[in-house]
């Protein structure tokens, strides 16, 4: 392993130890990459803006799709001016604004029964929306975007960043960079000892 690497490495075993997500068994976690899927786009009469409040995250829509086919819609609840926080009836999820450009969830299983297959957010009018690398420079005011990176986790799955409904602003063809609906998909289920800790761009609909 080289020293980058090994440096890259240990850097976000830190992050994952401060969060307190480091699990004594062993990580098989592997992230299948971003994926854009066709659907309607959301047409907006204004801005899109890099950057965004914390205020903002309990309007975001979740869905959580569990293992047993049960739908649910959990809220965060702000917890800092950067910072909020969700339960659900088996995991946890936390969402960090790092940076205009960074923003960090971590997700982690709580031990109770059940698993999750899918992790939707966005998907409806809220102001949060998502915003890709490329194409850069795209859409107006959405500066840049940063597509989805794992930063650290542990599970014996694979995981899909699906972004779909592209954002366009009134007759401007969409740009294909900011998206209304981010989805993590795994293949098996996120259950016990699994977390998820990963980096995205969030934008703000004005």
């Amino acid at each position: 392993m080289s020293l980058f690497h090994a440096r890259r490495l240990a850097t976000s075993m830190i992050a994952l130890a401060a969060a307190g997500v480091i699990s004594s068994t062993a990580s098989a976690l592997v992230f299948g990459g971003n994926f854009f899927v066709p659907g309607l786009n959301r047409i907006i009469a204004t801005n899109v803006v890099q950057g965004m409040s914390s205020a903002n995250l309990p309007a975001l829509p979740v869905r959580v799709t569990l293992c047993s086919g049960v739908v649910e819609a959990p809220v965060f609840v702000v917890t800092g001016p950067t910072t909020a926080t969700l339960a659900g009836s088996c995991y946890r999820m936390s969402i960090t604004i790092a940076s205009p450009d960074q923003t960090r969830l971590l997700i982690t299983h709580t031990g109770a029964p059940g698993g999750i297959i899918r992790v939707e957010l966005g998907g409806f009018a809220q102001k949060v929306v998502f915003d890709r690398r490329n194409p850069n420079p795209g859409t107006g005011l959405s500066g840049t975007g940063r597509d989805v990176a794992v930063l650290g986790g542990a599970g014996p799955w694979t995981v899909n960043a699906r972004w779909t409904n592209p954002i366009q602003i009134g007759s401007l063809p969409a740009r294909g960079d900011v998206f209304n609906k981010l989805t993590f998909d795994f293949n098996t289920c996120f259950v016990s000892n699994n977390s998820l800790y990963v980096e995205f761009d969030t934008d703000e609909v004005q």
